[in-house]
């Protein structure tokens, strides 16, 4: 690192006699960011903005590509007939690392692989303490597992970030047959190959990208817009005061309002806004009220929600089985014998839709709570507002928001057994399209990073001048420290006894 570097790193580094400075000095200024993308939606394009811009901000960028890791531990010869077969042969042998050892191998791997660079560069043995100045920015290309994400946030925390890159599938198909020269059959199946397997050691790219703390939208209209989302999201990693939009606002409003759901199933939270912002109701996912709304912990009719039953048992779950009782019932007077009953059975559970079922939930779903409590107040239209919603709807709320007027969804977590277009294509669309509600995926702050983002950090004014960051000085919001809470003990300890040595510790009556 140049010296001009070291002076600015020097800046970050508060020197006083407060022990909370010993223990803040520790605060690593390294960041691991993971991108999670399907396939064509342009993720090696967005890492490279990403880089340029970090560069510029006084950090050293590394990339670590998990195909590499691939290539490298199975010995998979680098020689492929073309960029399907590569994809393909990937693919496989990404999911056999996986079956024959864990579902977070890849991200076992990448740290090894980051580690060792970091030793490496800085001459260090296993246990030597980090150098807290280096900014150093390492890149995760490209996550597909959500036992990777969970395993990146366990070892690195606050210090880790996840990229979600989003593109309509029809632009990644045209991106893979034209830039990639794969034909339109082998680039539909390597897709949905690429979206989610039935295996538990395969591709499960749906259920990591949820996960995201940022999601962008690399469509090609959005291409030239890339690099001012990336600074803004820069910007936040960095403390810089910047609000958030109307989007992030209702998606953290309708995150919030599935905190209060006490449904056995899962937690799902809605919000309506208006034009302006405005928050016209919330919802979430549990059992109604005879007061109206949904039952709490302080309703005064008591609370009859499944986890307070004498049951104590999932309605859906309950009703689902007694189908299941049903069907061996029938399948065993027809003389089919104990182990051939179980055996269709079995097929049954596993390949039709009786597990998917979702009419006999007592909970009202958060989509329809929120569509319910407009309708409670006085002049209150849901006509061409827009929802927020934690989770794609099912296709039961799907009709109920055609039905309400609202002209757009917006959602993070996608929902395998919806058919809500399946049943109302007539009526929504995934993305923008005319005279239908379009369905569309969330972009901007995660609900989760929200508070960590937008909170104030230190004095947003000097003398009544706005106080402008550099973000080539200032360290990232990341509470990560780089060493364990048992070392700072010490530390504090040592700082403690350095006074009590210097007899500075003492209670005088007339002091």
């Amino acid at each position: 690192m140049g010296d001009a570097a070291e002076k600015k790193n020097q800046k970050t580094v508060r020197k006083s006699d407060s022990a909370y400075d010993v223990v803040i000095n520790r605060r690593t200024q390294e960041l691991v960011i993971g991108f999670c993308g399907a396939l064509g939606s342009g993720v090696s394009s967005a890492i490279s903005v990403l880089e340029t811009i970090f560069s510029g901000i006084n950090y050293n960028v590394k990339i670590i590509k998990m195909s590499d890791l691939i290539l490298r531990s199975t010995h998979l010869e680098n020689n492929f007939a073309d960029e399907s077969d590569r994809i393909t042969k990937l693919q496989d042998c990404g999911n056999k690392l996986r079956q024959h050892t864990s579902k977070d191998i890849l991200a076992q791997l990448a740290i090894e692989e980051l580690k060792a660079i970091r030793m490496s560069e800085h001459k260090l043995e296993p246990k030597d303490p980090l150098p807290v100045e280096e900014r150093v920015l390492w890149i995760i290309d490209s996550i597909k597992h959500p036992a990777e994400v969970e395993l990146f946030r366990a070892v690195y925390g606050s210090m880790f970030y996840l990229v979600g890159v989003l593109c309509p599938e029809e632009t990644r198909i045209h991106r893979l047959v034209k830039s990639k020269e794969i034909n339109q059959a082998s680039a539909v199946a390597l897709i949905e190959r690429d979206k989610s397997e039935d295996l538990a050691y395969g591709q499960k790219l749906l259920k990591a990208l949820q996960h995201a703390d940022f999601f962008i939208n690399y469509s090609d209209y959005n291409r030239p817009n890339l690099s001012s989302i990336f600074e803004r999201f820069i910007r936040l990693l960095f403390g810089v005061n910047i609000s958030p939009t109307k989007g992030e606002f209702a998606m953290h409003v309708a995150w919030s309002s599935s905190l209060r759901s006490a449904c056995l199933s899962r937690q799902v939270g809605a919000a309506i806004i208006n034009d302006a912002g405005e928050i016209i109701a919330t919802g979430c996912n549990d059992v109604p009220s005879p007061n109206g709304g949904l039952y709490n912990s302080q309703d005064r009719c008591g609370d009859h929600r499944c986890y307070n039953t004498h049951e104590k048992c999932c309605s859906s779950d309950k009703y689902k089985k007694t189908l299941y009782t049903d069907i061996k019932k029938v399948l065993d007077d027809h003389n089919l014998g104990s182990e051939d009953s179980d055996q269709i059975l079995s097929e049954i559970k596993r390949n039709t839709r009786i597990k998917d079922l979702i009419e006999f939930s007592r909970a009202v779903h958060a989509e329809m709570d929120a569509i319910v409590a407009a309708s409670r107040k006085v002049s209150c239209s849901t006509k061409n507002a827009i929802m927020y919603v934690t989770t794609f709807p099912c296709h039961n709320c799907a009709k109920h928001i055609v039905a309400s007027g609202i002209r757009s969804v917006y959602y993070i977590e996608p929902y395998e057994k919806s058919l809500a277009f399946d049943l109302h294509d007539d009526s929504i669309s995934i993305g923008e399209s005319e005279g239908k509600i379009a369905f569309l995926p969330f972009e901007g702050v995660a609900p989760k990073l929200y508070a960590k983002v937008f909170m104030q950090r230190g004095d947003r004014k000097i003398d009544g001048i706005v106080n402008e960051v550099n973000l080539s000085e200032v360290p990232p919001v990341s509470d990560k420290f780089v060493d364990g809470y048992a070392y700072y003990e010490v530390r504090v300890i040592d700082k403690l006894n350095k006074f009590k040595k210097d007899d500075k510790i003492v209670y005088k009556e007339d002091e």
